[in-house]
């Protein structure tokens, strides 16, 4: 890692791995791509909560919040 001193002058440090004796963390930090993060929320959405309308190629221009519950306002993106 580079990070610089209160002088303006950089230090270089190396991390130890999670799970070591003077680690910064005691995990291991996992990445998950964020295309495979919607399609699994998705997944579940639709699996638990089917309920739920999800809806493509849409914008929100507005919610409504007078009711019980909030409304979205929906609306088509101009044609190209």
């Amino acid at each position: 890692r580079l990070s610089f001193n209160a002088e303006g002058k950089p230090v270089e440090s190396r991390l130890k791995p999670p799970g070591t004796p003077g680690a910064e963390k005691t995990y291991v930090t996992r990445v998950l791509q964020r295309d495979r993060l919607q399609a699994c929320l998705l997944a579940e959405v639709r699996e638990r909560y089917p309920q739920v309308d999800v809806q493509f190629g849409v914008g929100c221009s507005g919610v409504d919040l007078s009711g019980e519950r909030p409304l979205l306002e929906l609306c088509s993106p101009p044609a190209a």
